[in-house]
């Protein structure tokens, strides 16, 4: 499991261990708004694991009031498309 905050991911992991004592969760922080930090966890990720069983991709980012301008809207959903497509793991 992967997110911005380590205070909520290891409540979240937490939380889904007392639900399924058996399950096995890892938690990694990172904050896919940078792409910076896209190569870095897919890396920490691969070096720890022989593989990936499931990624469920439910990223989303905002700059903060509505878009005005057409032309920046696309920009905005362009990089989200490519942050959550363009990556390592696909």
């Amino acid at each position: 499991m992967h997110g911005r905050s380590d205070t909520k991911g290891g409540d979240t992991v937490g939380k889904i261990q007392r639900e399924a004592p058996r399950s096995h969760v890892d938690y990694y922080r990172a904050d896919l708004a940078s792409l910076d930090e896209v190569p870095r966890l897919a890396d920490e990720v691969m070096s720890a694991h022989d593989r990936l069983d499931i990624l469920i991709n439910n990223a989303a980012f905002g700059f903060g009031p509505p878009v005005a301008a057409e032309r920046s809207a696309v920009t905005a959903m362009s990089s989200g498309l490519r942050s959550n497509t363009s990556r390592r793991f696909c």
